[in-house]
């Protein structure tokens, strides 16, 4: 598995707009994405930019291991890293013994979340993306 960079971490904030309000007013912009995911039972914000930070707010935990995995504790739950090519990295994260818990494909964006809590006390995402500037690849796709 080629991991190229650290990408970005999730977090469950105990009160999601309060942290996204004073989140934006640090950064002084608002996010990149905020909206709600109704697919994986989550309202999420995201923004790549100095530290890629994604939180969460679960809405429903009978959607998806994530929204499952968010509502555990607040706080950060999963670090994301970026890899050259997803399908090698989960078979290499399945031949060292952590289970995926969760594959998401929002083409061209490719994400598999493992268990990997217990050894490490935080769980693991792996991303396959051909974009390495998310502000690049929302301003092509609001254009398609």
């Amino acid at each position: 598995m080629k991991i190229l960079r650290f990408d970005h971490l999730h977090l469950s904030p105990a009160d999601f707009g309060k942290f996204n309000e004073s989140f934006q007013k640090f950064m002084g912009y608002d996010y990149l994405m905020n909206m709600p995911m109704d697919q994986y039972g989550t309202k999420v914000a995201y923004e790549p930019f100095p530290i890629g930070v994604e939180a969460f707010q679960v809405t429903d935990t009978t959607k998806s291991v994530s929204a499952k995995v968010a509502s555990e504790n607040p706080g950060v739950f999963c670090l994301s890293f970026r890899v050259e090519n997803l399908a090698e990295a989960i078979k290499e994260m399945e031949e060292k013994g952590w289970k995926m818990l969760e594959y998401i494909d929002n083409a061209p964006i490719l994400e598999a979340l493992f268990d990997t809590k217990a050894d490490m006390g935080i769980y693991i995402e792996l991303v396959e993306t051909p974009f390495d500037d998310l502000r690049a690849m929302s301003a092509m796709m609001a254009q398609q």
